[in-house]
């Protein structure tokens, strides 16, 4: 299978919030208050605050996805502020997801602190293990998008091996143009007056970039679970649809004798 048979679907991904922005500002602004009052937690002198603003911007994420997932898939409308099982369910997996692939890039860092350009490569290690298990992250539009008939049995298992590492390639590009982004900005904002505004505008950006990066990443997902959900892993490549069952010889025979 194509490494590429899901560009189309990144393409479309990309364009959606342009082609639909009332729907996109709709889901998305009332969570990225969230995610930016969130910011707003750690500044209080609780020892709480800091738990209590990353699983704030954890919801806000999960919420915002999950609106987006299911308008992308089945126009449906999002609703502002909607909670229920499928964000909460969703925030929790998006998070296991994210530390998930983030493994190797500590022991990548440590195996080439002394290599020239080290850095890099241990970002080209990170990607190339985001391609391999790129598939994996279907659980994400499985969770916002199926329903209860269809969350049983093997058909998530079945779409991430007829998804296989093409899933993952689009995976891959979708985030590599906001990875940039951010490291730009990283840049930028080190040079930046530390304190204050300057901090809250510094990291308003930086959510911004991550609320794109999550529009994009769901609605390529969504379109890719859509199009493996009946997928068939196992059937031969090419193979006719099944043709009806011939009659046996003695089945013929009989039925000329009457």
């Amino acid at each position: 299978m194509s490494l590429s048979r899901f560009t189309p679907h990144l393409s479309r991904a990309f364009r959606l919030p342009m082609e639909q922005p009332a729907p996109f500002l709709r889901g998305a602004l009332p969570w990225l208050a969230v995610a930016l009052a969130a910011h707003l937690l750690t500044l209080l002198p609780m020892k709480a605050a800091p738990l209590a603003a990353f699983a704030l911007n954890a919801l806000a994420v999960g919420g915002f996805a999950v609106a987006w997932m299911r308008f992308v898939a089945f126009g449906e409308t999002p609703r502002p502020l909607a909670l229920g099982l499928r964000p909460l369910l969703f925030m929790v997996a998006y998070q296991v997801a994210l530390m998930f692939e983030s493994i190797p890039q500590p022991f990548l860092q440590m195996l080439l602190v002394d290599v020239k350009d080290g850095q890099l490569l241990a970002l080209a290690g990170v990607q190339l293990f985001q391609l391999l298990i790129g598939g994996f992250f279907l659980v994400l539009p499985h969770i916002a998008l199926a329903t209860r008939q269809e969350a049983g049995g093997t058909r998530l298992q079945r779409m991430v091996l007829a998804g296989g590492l093409g899933v993952g390639m689009g995976y891959v590009l979708g985030g590599l143009p906001f990875l940039v982004m951010n490291m730009l900005w990283d840049d930028v904002a080190a040079s930046l007056p530390a304190g204050g505004l300057v901090d809250f505008a510094s990291h308003s950006v930086r959510v911004m970039v991550n609320f794109a990066a999550v529009a994009v990443m769901s609605g390529y997902f969504a379109q890719v679970w859509q199009d493996l959900k009946d997928a068939d892993p196992f059937a031969p490549a090419g193979s006719p649809p099944d043709e009806p069952e011939k009659p046996r010889r003695t089945e013929r025979l009989s039925r000329r004798k009457r």
